[in-house]
């Protein structure tokens, strides 16, 4: 990430700090990076997700033009949810 992220590269006004929320099943979360390439699921619609580590994004937004730069950081690393030790193995 570029040390400075205060002033847009495009229009050199003020960026701010947020984040891009996913809303799933009334939840919201935030978005994050995984490794890979999406896989389309056939029968449920959406893509395949394998249970690895993701990466929260992180955006800055130009309170003038709108531009977005996104950043994983990886320091903020979300682990794999945890399959129950009963749970078969796929």
């Amino acid at each position: 990430m570029p040390s400075d992220v205060s002033q847009c590269p495009k229009c050199n006004h003020e960026m701010e700090l947020g984040y891009v929320v996913d809303v799933v099943h009334y939840s919201a979360l935030q978005s994050s990076w995984t490794s890979g390439k999406p896989e389309r699921r056939l029968f449920r619609g959406g893509i395949k997700w394998f249970r690895r580590e993701r990466i929260p994004i992180v955006s800055y937004r130009c309170t003038n033009c709108g531009f977005l730069e996104s950043y994983a950081l990886p320091l903020l690393t979300i682990r794999p949810y945890r399959v129950p030790q009963n749970a078969p193995s796929t």
